[in-house]
């Protein structure tokens, strides 16, 4: 379990149990770390319930997973696999016609027997009809609405209902958009003990291999206000809130999150000593678009965040548990040196960077107006950029100003 006091900027080393103490050290106080130096934790957690909490897989069969449930985890996996051959068979499975599940679940079933000893369940699809049991036909379509959105007023829940009208599978995600990377590798599931193991793979699959948090205790009279970083997938206390991020480059958010023009605007927030969820999520984070732009400080043509990611993958790849997040950032070398001359020289830059994209600047060093293209909610007026420049003449003034503010 990760305590919010280990995790640092660009380190996630900070600190360790000492000696099996209480106490704890700093790699600061101690020699330069190595490439094999972990932290030695507090506490222990059971690595699948940190897999049943950050997995992306849909909730029925979180929830199966989670209760141990047979029945429920085997009906899921039958809809996530299901989906998964639409995708891969058809060319448009939403286009297809609700009669025409039938003759491709029985395809499917070939594939996996274990889909056979599936109770089909025949009902009304609002849940108010009578169900009972039948064989397989062309009147009953197979999972094509969440498990737990199917079945009231204590009838049955079940993944299986009346064709009627239905004419598509909407109702089925994308499963290449998934995590679990589903690909013609999945193993023949031939009866509930290979669906039951195939479960518990995908849930160790679909768990993110690293995870970004920030320490929840602060205070704007720090030196700095956000502190936090990258570390390996782990379980956390209270005082360590993760994000999450979808959208790539996923390795530049915690950089962006590091910089000091990022954290001026988070000092202005807090006005006690907790950096709280409803104050992380106002800290104007770039998106990701910013990142796709050429370099504005460079006439190389390259986009930004080919500039960035070897300076971020340098400063945080410095161990070889942090190797999950190297492979994501497109590295599969060895961890880099930890240098405390270079990485002080690597944030410098990494920061400057920063400062030019949140305060645009044109040719000549003066105010560039904010576009909705940089990301701004409207496009700058000149009314406002007048008042700007009255406070702050230019962009490197306004940084000045910034830059004073911390200790």
């Amino acid at each position: 379990l990760y305590e919010a006091k280990m995790i640092h900027h660009y380190n996630h080393r900070w600190a360790t149990l000492q000696d099996g103490e209480a106490g704890e050290s700093s790699p600061a106080e101690a020699e330069e770390p190595g490439p094999d130096d972990t932290v030695q934790p507090r506490y222990w957690v059971e690595a699948r319930e940190v897999y049943l909490r950050t997995a992306d897989l849909p909730k029925e069969l979180l929830d199966g997973l989670r209760d141990r449930n047979t029945p429920a985890i085997v009906q899921s996996v039958a809809h996530l696999l299901f989906a998964h051959w639409l995708w891969q068979e058809l060319d448009d499975p939403a286009e297809m016609a609700a009669g025409e599940l039938s003759s491709a679940w029985k395809r499917f079933a070939g594939r996996h027997p274990f889909v056979r000893d599936l109770a089909v369940m025949q009902s009304n699809p609002r849940g108010n009809g009578p169900a009972s049991i039948s064989s397989f036909g062309p009147s009953n379509l197979p999972p094509a609405t969440p498990l737990h959105g199917i079945g009231k007023n204590g009838k049955p829940r079940t993944a299986w209902y009346l064709a009627g009208q239905i004419t598509a599978v909407s109702a089925y995600p994308d499963p290449r958009r998934s995590p679990l990377h589903l690909t013609d590798s999945v193993p023949r599931l031939r009866d509930e003990a290979e669906a039951l193991d195939f479960a518990e793979d995908c849930l160790r699959r679909a768990a993110p291999r690293w995870l970004t948090g920030w320490r929840d205790i602060t205070n704007s009279t720090n030196e700095r206000t956000v502190v936090g970083g990258v570390f390996p997938l782990s379980a956390v206390g209270n005082n360590l809130p993760v994000w999450t991020a979808s959208a790539k480059p996923t390795g530049v958010l915690p950089a962006l999150l590091s910089s000091f023009a990022c954290d001026f605007a988070a000092r202005l927030k807090v006005g006690g000593t907790h950096l709280n969820f409803f104050i992380a999520k106002q800290i104007p984070a770039l998106p990701p678009t910013a990142f796709d732009q050429p370099m504005p400080w460079s006439k190389a043509d390259a986009a930004i965040q080919d500039w960035f990611l070897p300076r971020i993958l340098e400063l945080t790849f410095t161990s070889w548990d942090l190797e999950p997040f190297a492979n994501d950032c497109g590295y599969h070398g060895p961890p880099f040196r930890w240098d405390e001359e270079r990485r002080f020289l690597l944030r410098c830059e990494l920061d400057a960077a920063f400062f030019h994209l949140y305060l645009p600047a044109d040719e000549h060093g003066g105010w560039r107006p904010v576009r909705r293209s940089d990301g701004c909610p409207c496009d700058e007026t000149s009314t406002e950029l007048s008042k700007l420049e009255r406070l702050f003449p230019t962009p490197r003034d306004a940084v000045a100003y910034v830059m004073d503010t911390f200790p």
